[in-house]
C-alpha cells in the first residue's frame, strides 16, 4: 500500500489531468492482475487507509484478498 500511496501523491503533486490509474503486474496476460483507482475519487484521499478503502471498493480482488486474510 505504501507504493500506491506514493504513486497517488506523485500524481497529485504533478498537477497533471489524470482520470484513472492502473497498475499491472508482470505475469503472463492470462494470470495477470491489475489494480486501478479513480483519480477523481482520490482527490480527497489524504491517508493510506482511505486509499485502501477506495481501492477495495473498485477492485473486488483486493477486497477478497483482505477478507480472506482475516
Amino acid at each position: 500500500m505504501d507504493r500506491f500511496f506514493e504513486l497517488l501523491k506523485l500524481v497529485k503533486q504533478s498537477g497533471t489531468n489524470i482520470d484513472h490509474v492502473n497498475v499491472t503486474d508482470r505475469k503472463e496476460v492470462s494470470e495477470s492482475t491489475a489494480i486501478g483507482f479513480d483519480m477523481m475519487l482520490a482527490e480527497s484521499i489524504d491517508i493510506k487507509e482511505e486509499l485502501l478503502v477506495s481501492i477495495k471498493k473498485s477492485n473486488w480482488e483486493v477486497a477478497s484478498f483482505y477478507e480472506n486474510k482475516k
